[in-house]
């Protein structure tokens, strides 16, 4: 069965409104939108490798390599909030709350340099050249299911060696 060509790029878009979005979440802080972000880039990120028989094999490596980046800027913040999550549920004492502390004003001053950058003109020209890639777009017909569960098989594998 063929797919509609129209479906992955719909996809597509889908994940460039998020990261859209997300971007003007992360430039005032609202909680979540960091997570949100870094979700979309990996999944625009990671589209070529899942649906790369269907997309055009002229896949902008510029694009990947800017993507790339602002993923990468968001990576300790991220990690911060979790560490922040996790230290806010353990039970209240000096060692908790000055570790705490600590994590939170690094959090707050990362938090200020990525919204800075979120906010500024190249990651608004990231999200406005993937819309337009995105637009472009012309999928190449084929069935997107065995690309899918490809992927799905993949990810079972490193959940796998993950551990339980």
């Amino acid at each position: 069965m063929a797919h509609d060509p129209a479906a992955l790029r719909s996809y597509l878009a889908d994940r460039v409104a998020v990261m859209r979005a997300a971007g003007e979440g992360v430039a005032v802080d609202a909680e979540e939108s960091v997570h949100d972000l870094r979700v979309a880039l990996a999944r625009v990120r990671k589209s070529p490798a899942t649906f790369g028989p269907a997309l055009p094999t002229d896949t902008s490596l510029e694009l990947a390599l800017r993507l790339k980046h602002s993923a990468s800027t968001l990576g300790p913040v991220r990690d911060l909030e979790v560490i922040g999550e996790l230290l806010s549920s353990v039970e209240a004492g000096p060692l908790r709350d000055r570790e705490l502390a600590v994590v939170r004003a690094d959090l707050a001053s990362r938090l200020d340099a990525t919204g800075s950058e979120i906010s500024g003109v190249a990651h608004h020209r990231l999200v406005a050249d993937l819309a337009a890639y995105v637009d472009l777009l012309e999928p190449r017909s084929g069935d997107l299911r065995p690309l899918a569960r490809r992927a799905v098989e993949r990810a079972d594998k490193r959940f796998g060696r993950g551990g339980a």
